[in-house]
């Protein structure tokens, strides 16, 4: 940058609570070395912005050879378990991805960069914080300044039992109808504690007949995985169905 230092004037408070001094730069798309006069931002020591504080310069030049940066994704690396009788329902980070720079032969060698590591060993609660990246050695941030977040949801876990789900019958032969069968079952699941209310709408339990024939049949009763339901018990396992022939 040039240059590379910056007066601030203004009141006591706000001038003490300046930490950096940071520019925006959006080098999407950008192909050859990227050379352009951008204002400056201050910032607190949580990366928000301060006004009201006078700078001098305002604008500064920034050079960057971009044929040294590259985009990666961020891989968050959590350790240790929560809490017996709580999971993890969701991770995010903001950003997915971040822009680092550095010799070329050793960011080509770069596919992802991993977040410190989070213990939410015996957590009962969400984790939301502000964390920093591993960095390889000769890789730095194309923006040191960039705040990175992750937010995991850390949820109790409910058992429940519905009484009442509906079975659909698959694959019935065409020559073959159906005669007799209680389509419907019990069933007892494990949930995350947001979830639970919207957990029976998003199960399916379903009989497959397709090797059923005339008569009597004893088929298992199978369910369709859903992502965030542990399906515990079902009752009944297995259905007695009975099949006869088509009439003309």
């Amino acid at each position: 940058a040039n240059p590379t230092e910056v007066v601030i004037r203004g009141a006591e408070s706000l001038v003490n609570s300046v930490k950096t001094i940071a520019v925006d730069i959006d080098i999407a798309n950008v192909s050859t070395e990227l050379k352009k006069k951008i204002p400056i931002k201050m910032l607190n020591s949580s990366g928000k912005e301060v006004l009201n504080v006078d700078a001098t310069p305002k604008i500064v030049e920034i050079s960057v050879p971009v044929e040294n940066i590259k985009r990666v994704p961020i891989n968050i690396d959590l350790v240790g378990n929560p809490d017996s009788g709580y999971l993890v329902n969701e991770v995010s980070i903001s950003p997915t991805e971040i822009y680092i720079t550095g010799k070329k032969e050793i960011i080509d060698s770069i596919s992802f960069l991993k977040t410190e590591k989070i213990d939410i060993s015996n957590a009962q609660s969400s984790i939301a914080k502000e964390v920093k990246l591993i960095l390889p050695e000769g890789i730095q941030l194309a923006n040191p300044t960039e705040i990175i977040k992750v937010d995991i949801k850390i949820e109790k876990i409910i058992e429940k039992r519905i009484s009442t789900v509906d079975v659909e019958l698959r694959n019935i032969p065409e020559y073959l109808m159906i005669e007799n069968v209680d389509k419907s079952a019990s069933v007892l699941i494990r949930v995350a504690e947001s979830a639970v209310n919207a957990a029976p709408g998003n199960l399916i339990f379903y009989i497959d007949l397709k090797d059923a024939v005339e008569g009597n049949n004893v088929l298992n009763l199978h369910h369709e995985k859903t992502a965030g339901i542990e399906i515990i018990e079902n009752t009944p396992s297995q259905f007695n169905i009975v099949l006869k022939k088509k009439t003309q």
